[in-house]
Order: C-alpha cells, then sequence, then structure tokens
C-alpha cells in the first residue's frame, strides 16, 4: 500500500507543471510593538483581528508584586460580584462543611461549586506567587515558547490599522480569544495553571473581557478547572469549559451573563472531548465548541468521536453522529453539517447526504483539515494536503490542486480571487531557531488562483515563520515572531 501511495505522490509530482510565480501581495505595513513578540493565536471579527502576545523578558519583583495584586483584586470582585459580599460568601461556604454538606449541595447551583469551590480561596491563592506556567502540560508541542514568558496580553488591529495593546498578566500564556457577535467584546482566555510542591498540577483560568474599541478591561473571573476554549454564544454570553483533568469527574459547558457579569446557574453536562493538530510551526487546537452562524445550534465534539448537537439556547440534543476527532463545519445557511471523516448532513432532515471519499472515489478518505462552504460549493482540505472544490449537494469534485499547491488551512480573499494557507516550507532548513530555547518547523504563506488552484505567489519573508494569516477588510493579515504584516492586492493582482 505504502509503494502505491508513494508512486500516486511521484506522479503527482512529476506531471505537475512547476508554478510560475509573480506577487498578488506587497508587503504595505509591518506593525511592530517594542517588547511584544509571537503573534498568535488569533481572533477574527469584520473590523477588527486580535493577536496575543508574549514579551519574553523575566519580569521584576516589583512587576510580580504588581500582578500578584492584581490577581487578589479579581477573586474580590468575582466573590462580591456573584455573592454580594464576603460575608455571604463564607456563609454559603459554611454550608458545606461535613454537617451541611448535603443541605448546600440542594441550594447552590451545580456549577458555582464547580468554577468557585469551597477550597478556592485557600488552594488558589498559592498560586499568585507562581512564577512560572505549567508548560509541558498547557503549552504542547515545540511550536510554543518554553521558559519566562514575562508580560502577555493582546494586540487588536483595527479596521484602520491603528493598533490596541492590552497587557492581561505575567507568564499567563492566552489559550482562547473570540468576539462577540457584533464585535464590540472581544473575551480572551489565559492559562494561569501551576504545579504545587508535590508535582499535582492544579489547572486555573483567568477570564478576561475587553471592549474592542479602547481595549479596556471590562471585567474578569478566576476560575477553577476551566481551560482549552472562550466563545461567545450568539445571543453575546461568554461560554467556558470546565474541564477537570480526571475523567471521571462531570465536565460542563457554563455560561457568564455579560449584562450582570454573572455566572448563569445553568451549565450543558457533557463527557466533550479535544482533539489538536500541528500545521507547519502552530498548534491548531480543533474546537470542543461551535455554534452555528444564526445561533440555532451548538455543536460539541463527545468521546469517543461522537459529534452532539444541541439546540440554543434550550440546550437540548437534537442531534449526533460519529465525527473523528479533527473539525467540523456548518454552513452559512445551517442547511449542511460537515465533519472531519467527510460526511455531510441535511440538518433539517437529519439525513446523511453524501461522504466525500465515496464521491471522489477514495476508498481511505484521509479526513478533512480545513473547509469553507460558499454557495452551491464546498472548499476542503485533505489529510494529504490537497485543495477540492466540490459542488453541493453531489458532492461532484470539480478541481483539485496539484502538488505545488497543498495546503493546510483556507482563507479565501474577500474578492473571491485567491486562497491563501500556512504550509511548511519545502525548502532546507525545515527546522529554524528562534533565541535560545525555541526551535519550530517552519511555515510560509501560499497564495493560490481560485480558478485554477495553481500556486501564483509564496510569501517568504518572514521571522522566522508564519503563525497565523486572515483577512481585514481587502488587506492580508501574516503574523509572525516579531509583529504583523499587512499586505495590499498589487494592480489588482496583475503585473
Amino acid at each position: 500500500m505504502r509503494k502505491i501511495v508513494g508512486l500516486l505522490l511521484a506522479s503527482l509530482f512529476l506531471f505537475s507543471a512547476k508554478p510560475v510565480l509573480r506577487e498578488v501581495y506587497t508587503l504595505e505595513r509591518y506593525i511592530q510593538l517594542q517588547g511584544k513578540y509571537y503573534f498568535t493565536p488569533m481572533a477574527v471579527s469584520e473590523n477588527a483581528v486580535a493577536f496575543a502576545y508574549v514579551s519574553k523578558v523575566k519580569p521584576t519583583e516589583e512587576e510580580f508584586k504588581a500582578a500578584q495584586e492584581r490577581l487578589r483584586k479579581i477573586v474580590d470582585e468575582g466573590i462580591k460580584r456573584q455573592y454580594g459580599s464576603y460575608e455571604n460568601y463564607y456563609k454559603e461556604m459554611e454550608k458545606i462543611g461535613e454537617e451541611a454538606g448535603e443541605e448546600y449541595k440542594k441550594e447552590a447551583p451545580g456549577i458555582i461549586k464547580d468554577i468557585m469551590p469551597p477550597s478556592f480561596i485557600k488552594e488558589g491563592v498559592p498560586f499568585f506567587t507562581k512564577a512560572m506556567i505549567l508548560l509541558a502540560k498547557n503549552l504542547p508541542y515545540f511550536s510554543t515558547p518554553i521558559g519566562n514568558l514575562g508580560e502577555t496580553g493582546v494586540v487588536i488591529v483595527h479596521r484602520d490599522l491603528s493598533t490596541t495593546a492590552v497587557k492581561l498578566g505575567l507568564n499567563e500564556p492566552v489559550d482562547s480569544m473570540d468576539f462577540s457577535p457584533d464585535g464590540k467584546l472581544l473575551a480572551v482566555l489565559t492559562d494561569l495553571s501551576y504545579e504545587d510542591k508535590g508535582g499535582k498540577t492544579h489547572i486555573v483560568g483567568k477570564v478576561s473581557l475587553i471592549e474592542t474599541a479602547t481595549g479596556k478591561v471590562l471585567a474578569q473571573w478566576i476560575f477553577k478547572s476551566v481551560r482549552r476554549e472562550v466563545k461567545f454564544t450568539p445571543d453575546g454570553k461568554i461560554a467556558l469549559l470546565y474541564y477537570p483533568w480526571d475523567w471521571k469527574k462531570e465536565r460542563k459547558i457554563f455560561f457568564i451573563d455579560t449584562g450582570t457579569l454573572k455566572v448563569e446557574d445553568r451549565a450543558l453536562v457533557t463527557k466533550f472531548y479535544n482533539g489538536t493538530g500541528g500545521v507547519g510551526s502552530v498548534t491548531v487546537k480543533w474546537p470542543v465548541l461551535k455554534f452555528s452562524p444564526s445561533g440555532k445550534y451548538m455543536a460539541v465534539m463527545c468521546s469517543p468521536g461522537i459529534l452532539k448537537v444541541f439546540k440554543y439556547p434550550e440546550l437540548t440534543l437534537y442531534f449526533e453522529t460519529p465525527a473523528g476527532y479533527g473539525p467540523w463545519f456548518f454552513s452559512p445557511d445551517e442547511k449542511y453539517l460537515l465533519v472531519s471523516s467527510g460526511k455531510l448532513w441535511d440538518l433539517t432532515t437529519r439525513n446523511l447526504v453524501g461522504e466525500i471519499g465515496k464521491s471522489i472515489g477514495m476508498k481511505r478518505f484521509p479526513g478533512i483539515l480545513d473547509a469553507r462552504f460558499k454557495g452551491d460549493r464546498l472548499y476542503i482540505t485533505d489529510g494529504i494536503g490537497f485543495l477540492r472544490l466540490l459542488s453541493l449537494p453531489s458532492l461532484h469534485q470539480i478541481r483539485q490542486s496539484g502538488f505545488y499547491s497543498k495546503i493546510s488551512l483556507i482563507n479565501l480573499s474577500p474578492d473571491g480571487k485567491y486562497v491563501v494557507s500556512l504550509y511548511s516550507t519545502e525548502k532546507e532548513p525545515r527546522l529554524v531557531n528562534y533565541g535560545k530555547r525555541l526551535r519550530l518547523e517552519k511555515s510560509v504563506v501560499k497564495v493560490l488562483d481560485e480558478g485554477t488552484f495553481n500556486l501564483i505567489q509564496l510569501i517568504e519573508d518572514l521571522t522566522p515563520s508564519a503563525l497565523n494569516t486572515t483577512f481585514l477588510g481587502d488587506k492580508l493579515l501574516v503574523s509572525d515572531f516579531e509583529g504583523i504584516r499587512v499586505y495590499r492586492e498589487k494592480n489588482g493582482g496583475l503585473q
């Protein structure tokens, strides 16, 4: 079998015409901010893009003390917001003693006990003085900076290319970000996890609610066992994963009302699961939770590889299907649901429309890395890196990329002319060093002609590797380790 695959790949290489490259996008600006680098992960809205950053500068003792005070203030505000006062909080905590434990279980909402447990203050405060993050557990793979991260936060790039930097902490890398449906708010989840003297890992997440236009931090929360992902619901609430290490414990998706700034009593209890993959120099986290475009559905990846679709906001189960552990996609009109195995479902009827592998004649379809619906057409990149254009609902293949045009992720330009993607470089050296400790696989940016899927531009002049790509209006943004590169289309893409 391996010989057959090898021969197929060799034939693709031999019969693929080597591309004639030209400059479609030209560098207009390189946004660099002093003391800030490694611009990933990323969140995108219509009028802004947010990138996380680290400083790699060892904080001073005074900065640590100031950070400790800020964290304590967050706890104070959280307790007062949820319970009214510490007096009320302590009264609630007294109820969970050995004598009154059962009574408390009946009266207190379950999700509140999970994310603000009785032992929260006693167990949580020690991490305030921790100077190092438990990187081995929470920053996977070689592509992530290691060591002392220094200052961490986000940089918001606005539509006019002005920037707003928001400092969020010290040694607390950004795990996830999401814009509200109207783009006015940005929710950021940072990792405050720590290891105690006995070597036990304690998962702690900090959530910051930021005003996009000004960068003002409106509210912050600190929660036990919250990690991985933050999402805005279609009605503007913050959804978070209560995700303890212990598999036997209940896992929950709970919500924060951004109007009252309080944690809601309700939560969805389900055994969700996350998957992680590598794309060049960056680690891609397949989503645990995703909302359909209008917010009618909420899809959750559960174990073992079962995708469950719930109605929102009812949180009632609507549909479930085996899906593997990769990404999944809603069509803009919410008619279709595509899972990473290549199965396409009609959400209205809950019937199987077809399977991509069967439609294109592949007995062992390698799965989907990324997909985009556009009208009656579907773009996918498969597990081998080939870009395919399929018709809907037949899944008939219209076009496929060649050897030189293999990509991983899909970004369609707003004018419909180009497909832009990160891809691991095919030139030496494949691995590059950044600083003293960081070694990573280098990624470049490929620009394909949408009409032919031919490679027409390689963006390689990066420091030292591309981390993310997106469009902001008609501008192409590419982040690397030193800053954010802004490209404009050159003369309408013509020489």
